[in-house]
Parts: C-alpha cells; sequence; structure tokens
C-alpha cells in the first residue's frame, strides 16, 4: 500500500517551530505504510513558522493595559500603549472642534454668571473661565489645554468632561505673566478665548496639574520661551507655540513620530503611548478606547516634539535609540499607582483622582457617573 492508498500524507516538516513543528513529526510518525520516507509518493507540507508577540509589559492591576516596544525618532522613544479590551464611551469632542463647529465658547467668568465658581479672592491670576458646550455630545478637555485671549492667555490645569448643553466654571493658570486686561496686541478680546488645540509641554502642564502652583507656570513657560529662541517681549507661552521656525520643527517631528507609531505592531490595540527624551522617561497617557486617543492624538505628539526640541542640550542631542526599558516603564507607572489616591471633582461632568508617588504623578479622568471605568489615564515623570 502506498502513501497516497492509506490516506496519509508523509511529512517532512520545514521551518517549522514549537507545537506546529511536533504536530508534523507526530503526523509522520502515524504514517502506515511509510518507512523512513521511502514511499515515491512524498508530499511536503511547509508549516508557517509561529509568530511570536511583540514584547510588552502590562501596566494596570487589571491587566488591560501594556506598554509595546519602543519605536525611536532622532532623540524622542516612543512606546505604544495597547489595550486588551477597549470600553464603548459613546460621542464626545474636543474643545478646539467644538469651538471651530460655533458649538462652545469660552471665556472670562462674570459677575452674572449663574454656574457655581470657585474663585480665590487672594490669587487674581487662579481665577476660573466658563466654558458653553451648546452641542449635543460631551467635550473632552485635557490638562494642559492652553487658551488665546481673555484678560490673559491661560492654561487648564486639569481633565474634564462638560457635559453636552451646559456651561461649567473652570479652574485656570495664567500663562502670559505681563497681561491683565482684556486687550491682546491692541485688540478688544471682549473677555473670549480662542481653544487652538494645543497642550503645553510637559514641564508647564505638570506645574498646573500636578503642582497647581503658579509661579512654576510662569517659571517654566519662561524657560520655554528661553529654549526656543523666540524673539518677543510679551511673557506668553504663545510666544514659542505661535513661533514659525518651532513650529516648522515641530509639524516635523510629530510627523515622523505618528508615522512610527502607525507602522507599530497592532496598530488597531493602540490607545495611547509613553514617550522618552533623551533615553529619560517623562510621560505616558492613554484611554479608554482608540476613537478616544485618535481625538488628543496629534496634541499629545506635539507636545512631546515640543518638549524634544526644546530640552536641555545633553538630551536634545542623544537619539531616540538609547530607550529605558520595557520594565521601567511599568514599573514607574506602577510605583505611582501604588500611592494613595486623592479624588477632586470639578464642575465639570467627571472625577479626577490623583496619586503622587515614587519618582513621579499621575491622574486618572473618569466620568462622574459611579462604577465607571477611567476616560483616561496620564503619568508624568
Amino acid at each position: 500500500m502506498t502513501a497516497e492508498e492509506s490516506g496519509v500524507v508523509c511529512a517532512t516538516p520545514r521551518r517549522s517551530t514549537g507545537y506546529a513543528l511536533l504536530a508534523a513529526i507526530a503526523l509522520a510518525a502515524a504514517a502506515p505504510g511509510c518507512s523512513g520516507c521511502g514511499s515515491s509518493a512524498r508530499v511536503t507540507v511547509r508549516v508557517e513558522r509561529e509568530r511570536p508577540p511583540p514584547p510588552s509589559e502590562l501596566l494596570d492591576g487589571a491587566g488591560n493595559f501594556a506598554v509595546a516596544a519602543p519605536r525611536g525618532v532622532r532623540n524622542v522613544t516612543l512606546f505604544p500603549v495597547l489595550a486588551k479590551q477597549q470600553a464603548a464611551l459613546g460621542a464626545m469632542t474636543t474643545l478646539a472642534a467644538a469651538v471651530r463647529a460655533g458649538e462652545a465658547e469660552v471665556r472670562e467668568a462674570r459677575s452674572d454668571d449663574t454656574a457655581p465658581i470657585d474663585d480665590d479672592d487672594d490669587d487674581p491670576f487662579d481665577s476660573p473661565v466658563m466654558i458653553a458646550n451648546r452641542g449635543v455630545v460631551p467635550i473632552v478637555v485635557l490638562a494642559g489645554t492652553v487658551l488665546r485671549g481673555g484678560e490673559q492667555d491661560r492654561l487648564i490645569p486639569q481633565d474634564l468632561v462638560v457635559a453636552a448643553r451646559s456651561t461649567v466654571s473652570v479652574d485656570a493658570l495664567c500663562v502670559e505673566e505681563d497681561r491683565g486686561t482684556a486687550t491682546r496686541d491692541g485688540v478688544p478680546t471682549e473677555g473670549k478665548f480662542e481653544a487652538p488645540g494645543l497642550l503645553a509641554p510637559l514641564a508647564v502642564r505638570a506645574a498646573g496639574q500636578y503642582a497647581h502652583d503658579q509661579d512654576a507656570v510662569w517659571a517654566r513657560v519662561a524657560e520655554l520661551k528661553e529654549a526656543s529662541h523666540a524673539e518677543s517681549d510679551s511673557a506668553s507661552i504663545f510666544v514659542a507655540l505661535d513661533d514659525p521656525a518651532l513650529r516648522g520643527r515641530v509639524a516635523a517631528l510629530t510627523a515622523e513620530a505618528r508615522a512610527a507609531l502607525a507602522a507599530a505592531p497592532e496598530a488597531e490595540r493602540q490607545v495611547g503611548f509613553a514617550y522618552a527624551v533623551g533615553g529619560k522617561l517623562r510621560g505616558v497617557r492613554w484611554f479608554a478606547n482608540r476613537d478616544a486617543y485618535g481625538l488628543f492624538r496629534d496634541a499629545l505628539l506635539e507636545a512631546a516634539a515640543l518638549d524634544a526640541l526644546t530640552a536641555a542640550p545633553p538630551e536634545r542631542g542623544v537619539e531616540g535609540g538609547r530607550a529605558p526599558p520595557l520594565t521601567e516603564v511599568a514599573s514607574r507607572v506602577r510605583s505611582v499607582d501604588a500611592a494613595p489616591a486623592v479624588a477632586r471633582a470639578t464642575h465639570a461632568a467627571n472625577v479626577d483622582t490623583y496619586k503622587t508617588g515614587g519618582s513621579g504623578a499621575g491622574s486618572a479622568l473618569r466620568l462622574a457617573a459611579a462604577g465607571t471605568a477611567p476616560l483616561s489615564s496620564d503619568y508624568a515623570f
């Protein structure tokens, strides 16, 4: 009886590994009438090599988020954050998109506002702004969002969700130390703000979000202006953010970073990223799903690019190949998560939870509804 007549194929495995190799060997051994592959009817079975999963390290206790292998771009190292499962949160939009569409307005608080206001009379620069959402979907605002106009340019130091058809007061810090009037560059602002969709670089943001220190915010803005080499007498953060030469360099580095993340394995599971500058871990931000991440990916990458381009000279010149190991990224996140949590309610539709521990700080943005998973988690080192 030949191998063909027995209905069994004599297999010679090639390029097989693991269980696939064992299965092929077992099949060959079980073939009747096939001694040492002496049959004249030999059929070769090609078994595809099994690809091991990309290396990753878990970030959260639930095992849903993991940081994956790094992608180097100049002096920046990007680590994709992947989600095992993605939560459905419904439609949402950004402040910049809502303002452009005429569905939101940001302005100085007024004495006749009916929305609750937290105003510190001892600190005129720590005064709230009002966000009016006239649209039908919630507006998500990330800490570090910068606003141009009003009586001075501002930074929003907390994550927020402004519900549809609602007006809320939002805590804000000044990022323009030398102005306190409703006229900017000789043009009346009428107390209103533009929302250009930009995030402050990490040092400025962290001084507001985690330290809530107005003097520290001004100091970091001054350092940013000096590092940017932008020429202006203004003390506004927009001296650096609007500088044409720097904006061009930021745009180029952002495009490279975006391409690097898009080329990473399992891009469909990507919901955020960690990044290092000059080999030093700076920050991590991820979202509950890819759609939410997509709303803010470019703004986050721009902020990271600005961070990299204005870093101290030793870090500015170090190529991204000197990346911290995945274990370090994960362990530093977990060290922050091990610290006690402090919840801070907002006038918006969310609660922010803060932790400080190890060598960094972290926060989680949750909808006010009980039992909801974080919409976004952030870490600064």
